[in-house]
């Protein structure tokens, strides 16, 4: 098995809002426990309790199989971060005061940065494009795109609006919502726009005569098609390269007289178009091939009555249609529309092999793995909060809190624990991508791990 990869003995620390380094600080806290009469232990002895007790603790939970494979150890790098990160393919994106620090994964160097103002957030796109979405420069709470080249950060071109993705490696889709608009909404007032990332001009526009719209994106992240609401209320699909209409489906937008909720949400499929819609007392969620008159299905999904504001949606998950209403899940054949089972989550993570790692959110309810056809539970994982893990290889990552240290697994398609390290810090936010681990906690420091590879059990 490869062993895991780490960095020097002591890593320097990049203060990321800024192009230097500094010198690694601690950055421990002294916590103490009212239970022990409020008494306070050294910093290493709380440490030290701390991983004893979660280790201890995922010991008896009997979730591990077998004996833990290789620890974290040292990070890669260690930097410092004000307000969080997005985790690329080969670079790690660090908002800040003025604009985004574009670092390398593996060295944690900078490599460019990138002005712009109150950025929400920051995508790549195929091509070697980067996408940050802030505020514009006008006064009012306009949003702006601002395309920059991956290579070396130069702003290619800045358009009014909020990014949805890239179209090719030179051309992206925006949404323009004008100030006025949003103040006093009428249709045709907002549009999808595909902008010249080289010139700056708009190839087409097709202005949005509802709230229902939608794209379709490729493995990849390139975008497709696009769903549009046409003048009689049916679904029009779009291509995106040239914003022509290039087919229909049967399906009315339009929302359901008396349903408890006007929302309507749909999901692409490779041949058609799947579309939930709200009703009185639970939603139907169709299947539509394009060009065909009628439904290749029509199932009802029953749950109690929708609220004005409540949201549901479909999607397709591995070889399932998911349906999430109302606290919980419906998985439904895609072939069929027959339910196979349900549970109770709010979010499924494809990884692999007919397994599905199921999480809810301000439940009970802790993580499972489970089987994709049956819906039956593998293993569960008491206490842990799963981590978004990009390409996952057939494995999970999981978190765990303890008293000033958090746990971190990685776990393969049978519950076997592949990696079980504990990290210094409480509410740590991570993210994985590959072969690579990121986390900051609450001290706002960000360490970058390599993650082993999977082994052949």
């Amino acid at each position: 098995m490869a062993q895991a990869t780490v960095g020097p003995a002591e890593p320097d620390v990049i203060d990321l809002g800024e192009i230097g380094w500094r010198t690694p600080g601690d950055g421990g806290w002294r916590p103490s426990w009212g239970g022990w009469c409020r008494r306070t232990l050294p910093p290493r002895a709380w440490r030290a309790l701390s991983a004893a007790l979660i280790v201890l603790a995922v010991m008896a939970s009997g979730v591990a199989a077998g004996t833990p494979e290789p620890a974290l150890g040292r990070p890669l790098w260690t930097g410092r971060t004000e307000r969080g990160f997005g985790l690329g393919a080969s670079t790690i994106y660090v908002p800040n005061a003025h604009g985004v620090t574009a670092v390398s994964t593996q060295t944690g160097k900078v490599r460019w940065h990138a002005p712009g103002r109150e950025l929400e957030f920051t995508m790549e796109t195929t091509g070697g494009l980067v996408l940050m979405v802030g505020l514009a420069p006008t006064g009012l709470a306009d949003q702006e795109t601002v395309v920059v080249d991956d290579a070396n950060g130069q702003v290619l071109t800045r358009h009014l609006g909020t990014a949805v993705g890239g179209i090719d490696p030179h051309h992206v889709l925006v949404y323009e919502v004008p100030s006025a608009c949003a103040a006093q909404p009428t249709p045709g007032c907002e549009s999808l726009v595909n902008v010249n990332v080289a010139s700056g001009r708009e190839e087409w526009r097709l202005p949005l005569r509802s709230n229902v719209w939608g794209i379709d994106m490729d493995p990849a992240g390139v975008i497709r098609r696009l769903l549009l609401e046409d003048e009689d209320g049916q679904a029009t699909i779009h291509a995106a390269d040239t914003g022509r209409a290039v087919g229909t489906v049967a399906a009315d937008l339009t929302p359901t007289p008396g349903s408890g909720s006007p929302l309507i949400t749909y999901f692409f499929t490779s041949d058609g178009l799947l579309i939930a819609r709200g009703l009185a007392d639970g939603i139907r969620v169709s299947l539509y091939r394009v060009g065909a008159a009628e439904p290749t299905w029509s199932v009802r999904v029953d749950g109690p009555p929708l609220a004005n504001d409540e949201f549901f949606y479909v999607t397709q998950v591995g070889d399932v249609i998911a349906v999430f209403y109302g606290g919980r899940t419906s998985l439904l054949d895609p072939a069929t529309g027959r339910r196979r089972f349900g549970l109770p989550a709010t979010a499924l993570t494809d990884v692999g092999d007919g397994r599905l790692l199921a999480e809810a959110y301000n439940t009970s309810q802790p993580p499972a793995l489970l089987d994709a056809r049956t819906g039956e539970k593998l293993v569960t994982f008491p206490g842990s909060q799963v981590i978004y893990f990009h390409g996952t290889k057939g494995r999970a990552l999981l978190s765990r809190s303890g008293l000033d240290r958090t746990l971190i697994e990685l776990v393969d398609l049978e519950g076997h624990v592949l990696l079980l390290d504990d990290v210094r810090g409480v509410n740590v936010s991570c993210r994985g991508r590959e072969d690579v681990l990121a986390c900051t906690d609450d001290s706002r420091v960000l360490r970058v791990w390599r993650l082993p590879e999977p082994p052949n059990r």
